[in-house]
């Protein structure tokens, strides 16, 4: 099982609302396609993708209110995806990351940002954590670093590989072909 992030979700759901960027801010090629290749992978390996309940709830936000429904229920029937919630294990796995951030005399964990995004990218890793992933795909420097001090590994998605029908580059203008004889008559001089 793997964990897809906000962006990651919507870049498959709803790519319309946002430019995909890396760590560092740059707008990254081919994002939607990458991510579309990913999720054909990940069916082909049957590897499921985990939505998180605080990745579906910003998902929803920028969705239609007709479209909540339906994408919720298409997610529940999708054998791709598994919605896992913040439970009880979960909330003991954040009050543990929270605990030793707090102990360690930061409770930040050395992320900036506001509280209220420190405490929902706990979150996402609580929930990943206890739910057996190992893998988050994030571009989200906070979110991967919470990731990477509780023994998960992070993927980007510029780190996606092109898939090869987007990756192939289609000459702009058609090469007419001449129809080259090779018959031997054409070595015989003429008579």
């Amino acid at each position: 099982m793997v964990v897809f992030d906000t962006n990651m979700l919507l870049m498959l759901v709803r790519p319309d609302v946002m430019v995909a960027k890396d760590a560092q801010g740059n707008q990254i090629s081919h994002a939607k396609d990458r991510v579309d290749g990913l999720v054909q992978q990940l069916g082909k390996d049957k590897i499921k993708i985990v939505i998180p309940t605080p990745v579906l709830s910003e998902v929803l936000v920028r969705s239609a209110a007709g479209d909540r429904s339906a994408m919720v229920e298409h997610f529940r029937r999708s054998a791709a995806f598994r919605i896992e919630p913040f439970d009880e294990r979960a909330a003991v796995e954040l009050a543990d990351m929270e605990k030793r951030a707090i102990d360690g005399g930061d409770k930040r964990g050395g992320v900036q940002g506001p509280w209220a995004k420190v405490k929902f990218d706990r979150q996402i890793v609580a929930i990943a954590h206890v739910a057996g992933v190992k893998v988050i795909y994030t571009d989200d420097g906070n979110l991967a670093k919470f990731a990477s001090a509780r023994g998960l590994r992070t993927v980007g998605i510029s780190s996606l590989p092109i898939p090869m029908a987007t990756a192939q580059i289609p000459l702009p203008y058609d090469v007419p072909r001449r129809k080259i004889n090779l018959s031997d008559d054409d070595d015989q001089p003429e008579a």
